[in-house]
């Protein structure tokens, strides 16, 4: 199906996960759904459609992903074999290599310039291995807000931080902090098989003693558990992340910073906006492919300029 327009992303992911979908996968400007056996495929098509139309704007629009709904059989064998396939070792910010587990690591990467060896980051430091197996959440180090976050991590997480990841999926961002020396993370996600998957990342990472994930849909009122934190991460589109600026900040510790991604450039004043009411400064932020990725920190601590 074709994507929806920015900024309705979250609700096609939304709708799909509520309709039973196990992954979804970015493929340019489509998307793609894995789903159990639905029995009848009519009645199920016309299901999502329904669903699609009932919860995105733009439905009726040319890039409407219910008007361009199709559907193949796909053993979870092949699905798992292709998921490998599509996700080679990708080199992201200046420190990480993700592969998918059981890939074949030949030394070569995509995505960041080592025309040598993907392996090593630049000055000939070996890069860290983060890996992935194939699963129901969402994040691979594709998507650029992913990318930007894992890429601001690096020069925010320091040794002994406690660090939160609020809307964890594939739990790749928690494993990150977990991999750049945070002493414990807690992952926040809002659908059990998702928060499943994440659990199984963090294992195969050898960062599961260190990474704890909850099945939680946080709130505008849900307490965190693990506060305060040194910073929170928080990949979530705006219309998710403001109503919950308040209760991620109040459990910020008094020097802590909070990550944000997955804002819009009409979006961005906004943000800053609000922050700066509830006591938090832009310290600095960076752009992927139209998406604005920044880090916050009470204004008082705050001694770094806007980087974008």
């Amino acid at each position: 199906m074709d994507l929806p327009p920015h900024g309705e992303e979250y609700l096609l992911v939304e709708t799909l996960r509520r309709l039973g979908a196990r992954s979804v996968e970015r493929r340019g400007e489509q998307a793609r759904a894995l789903f159990p056996d639905p029995g009848e495929i009519g009645h199920f098509l016309e299901e999502v459609r329904a669903a699609l139309r009932a919860s995105i704007p733009s439905t009726g629009s040319s890039r409407s992903p219910g008007r361009s709904l199709s559907w193949a059989w796909e053993s979870h064998a092949d699905w798992t074999r292709r998921w490998r396939e599509a996700h080679p070792p990708r080199l992201v910010g200046r420190r990480f290599r993700v592969m998918a587990v059981g890939a074949e690591d030949k030394g070569q990467a995509e995505g960041a310039g080592e025309a040598v060896d993907g392996r090593k980051a630049a000055g000939g430091a070996p890069r860290i291995p983060l890996l992935l197996t194939p699963g129901v959440g969402f994040g691979t180090g594709e998507h650029p807000t992913t990318r930007a976050c894992m890429t601001l991590l690096e020069d925010q997480v320091r040794p002994g931080n406690r660090i939160a990841d609020v809307g964890s999926g594939s739990g790749i961002l928690a494993v990150a902090a977990a991999l750049l020396s945070a002493t414990s993370v807690e992952a926040f996600e809002l659908d059990p098989a998702a928060a499943a998957s994440a659990r199984v990342n963090a294992r195969v990472n050898r960062v599961g003693d260190r990474v704890t994930v909850q099945a939680l849909r946080v709130e505008a009122d849900t307490p965190l558990s693990g506060a305060p934190f040194h910073g929170i991460v928080a990949n979530l589109e705006s219309p998710l992340l403001l109503p919950l600026l308040s209760t991620l900040i109040g459990a910020l510790h008094s020097g802590g910073w909070l990550m944000t991604s997955g804002t819009l450039a009409s979006e961005r004043d906004r943000l800053i906006q609000q922050c700066a009411a509830l006591g938090l400064g832009l310290r600095t932020s960076l752009w992927e492919e139209g998406w604005w990725s920044a880090v916050f920190s009470h204004l008082r601590e705050r001694g770094a300029t806007d980087g974008g």
